[in-house]
C-alpha cells in the first residue's frame, strides 16, 4: 500500500521520470494502472470561516478523456453533500477549488475530491477542516477603540474619548474615564489603569474609576505603554520614556529614535521595536542593544514577550518573529501573507491580529501550522485591533466593528 500511494503522489506531481510507470508502462510486477486514472488528490481547505469555506483539490488529466470532477463534504467520511460538477477536458495538471456555505460553526467536516470519467471513478483522500466558533462580544458601538489590557476579571480599553473596562464574561461596561481626546496605549496594575494620549500625556485612573491624574505630560505622541510595580514605561515618535507610577520627574531611557513601537518591561529590561530592529535598554538606561535586525516594517505594530524570548510583528513582509532576550538567531514563527499586527503570548501560543487576512491566528510558541480563530472586519485601512491574553481566553479589539471579542483559546 505504501509503494502505491507513493507511486500516485508522484504522478500528481507529474514527475517526468514517472510518466511511463504512471501510463501503466515499465517491468515488473506492479499493479496495471486503471485506465482513465486521475490521480486525485484532496488539499486543505482555505479561507475557513464560520459557516464557508473553499474546498481544493487537483488531479492530472489523461489524454483523450473528458473528465467530471467535485468534492464530497460532510462531518463524517460517508460524506452526504456534493458540489456542483465540473467538466475539464484539458491535458494536464487541474487545480479545483469549490465554495461551499450553510456549514455549521465549530464543527469538524471531512471532504475528498472524486473525478470520474469514461475509465471510471476515482477519489482523493480524505481531508478535514474545522469551522470557526462566533467570537463572544464582550461591547459593542466602540468609538475608535486602540489599545487592551486584561486582568483576572476585566477587559481594559480605550476608545477616542473615554477608558472603559467590562467583566471578562461581559456585561455592563464600566466608563471609568469620560470626556477625553485621543487616547492610545493602555496598561495596568492592580490598583489602576494608565493610558497615553495624543495631546501628549500619560494618565492614571483607579480601576474602579475615579478622578483622572495626569502622573506625564508635554510629551511627544506618547503611544505604546506598560507598567511594572514602580514605573510606567511607553514610547514617543523618538524615545522611550518613564515616570514613577505616582507621578514625578520623567526619565528618559532611550533618544533619538526613530517611531520605536510596541512596548515590554521584565524586572531588568525594557524592550521595544524601531526601524526594523528588536532593542532592549536596562530599567534605569544604559546602554541600548539590539537584539535582532530585521527589514523596516513600515508601520506602527505589537510586540510581546515572555520569560525566554521576544515576539514581534511585522506587516510589511507579513513576518511573526522570535528571538532569545540574550539576542541569537531570529525565528520566523509565521510568513504571512497576512499582514500581522498586534501580537500577545501565553505559555504555549503566540496570538496575532492581522490587517490583510482579517483574521486573529495563533502558532505555537516555536512554530508549526497556524490556525485562524476568529475573523476581523474588513476596514480597507492599514490597521488592526490590539489583542490581549488571559488563562483560558483570547481577546481582541475589532475596530471596523467597533467591537470587543472574546475567544475560547481551545
Amino acid at each position: 500500500m505504501n509503494r502505491i500511494y507513493i507511486f500516485r503522489l508522484a504522478c500528481v506531481l507529474g514527475l517526468s521520470l514517472l510518466l511511463s510507470a504512471c501510463s501503466g508502462g515499465g517491468g515488473g510486477g506492479g499493479a496495471e494502472t486503471p485506465a482513465g486514472e486521475t490521480y486525485a488528490s484532496t488539499s486543505g481547505a482555505s479561507s475557513v470561516g464560520y459557516t464557508s469555506a473553499t474546498l481544493n483539490g487537483g488531479f492530472e488529466n489523461p489524454s483523450g478523456y473528458i473528465t467530471t470532477a467535485w468534492f464530497e463534504y460532510g462531518t463524517t467520511t460517508s460524506y452526504g453533500t456534493s458540489t456542483l460538477q465540473e467538466n475539464y477536458a484539458q491535458l494536464e495538471l487541474i487545480s479545483v477549488s469549490a465554495n461551499i456555505t450553510g456549514l455549521q460553526q465549530n464543527t469538524t467536516y471531512h471532504f475528498r475530491l472524486v473525478t470520474q470519467n469514461s475509465g471510471g471513478t476515482f477519489y482523493g483522500n480524505d481531508a478535514i477542516f474545522e469551522t470557526l466558533a462566533t467570537p463572544q462580544i464582550l461591547a459593542s458601538g466602540l468609538i475608535s477603540p486602540a489599545g487592551i489590557a486584561v486582568d483576572s476579571t476585566s477587559v481594559y480599553w480605550t476608545e477616542s474619548n473615554a477608558v472603559n473596562k467590562v467583566g471578562i464574561n461581559g456585561g455592563g461596561i464600566t466608563i471609568l474615564a469620560a470626556n477625553l481626546t485621543g487616547n492610545k496605549g493602555i496598561a495596568i496594575d492592580t490598583a489602576n489603569v494608565y493610558w497615553t494620549t495624543e495631546s501628549g500625556e500619560v494618565n492614571k485612573v483607579s480601576i474602579n474609576g475615579g478622578a483622572v491624574t495626569t502622573i506625564a505630560s508635554g510629551l511627544t505622541n506618547p503611544r505604546y505603554t506598560v507598567v511594572d510595580s514602580t514605573h510606567v514605561y511607553w514610547t514617543e515618535s523618538d524615545a522611550v520614556k518613564k515616570v514613577s507610577i505616582n507621578g514625578g520627574a520623567v526619565s528618559i531611557l532611550s533618544s533619538g529614535l526613530n517611531e520605536p513601537a510596541g512596548i515590554a518591561v521584565d524586572s531588568t529590561s525594557v524592550y521595544w521595536k524601531e526601524n526594523g530592529a528588536v532593542k532592549m535598554i536596562g530599567l534605569n538606561g544604559g546602554i541600548v542593544t539590539t537584539l535582532a535586525i530585521s527589514e523596516p516594517w513600515g508601520y506602527l505594530s505589537g510586540l510581546a514577550i515572555d520569560s525566554t524570548s521576544v515576539y514581534w510583528t511585522e506587516p510589511g513582509i507579513d513576518k511573526v518573529n522570535k528571538v532569545g532576550k540574550n539576542g541569537g538567531e531570529v525565528m520566523v514563527l509565521s510568513s504571512g501573507p497576512d499582514g500581522p499586527w498586534d501580537i500577545a503570548v501565553d505559555s504555549t501560543n503566540v496570538y496575532w491580529t492581522t490587517v490583510d487576512a482579517h483574521v486573529v491566528n495563533k502558532i505555537g510558541l516555536n512554530g508549526g501550522a497556524v490556525t485562524t480563530i476568529a475573523l476581523l472586519t474588513d476596514l480597507g485601512m492599514l490597521t488592526a485591533g490590539a489583542i490581549a491574553t488571559d488563562s483560558t481566553s483570547v481577546y481582541w479589539l475589532d475596530p471596523g466593528a467597533g467591537v470587543l471579542n472574546k475567544q475560547n483559546k481551545n
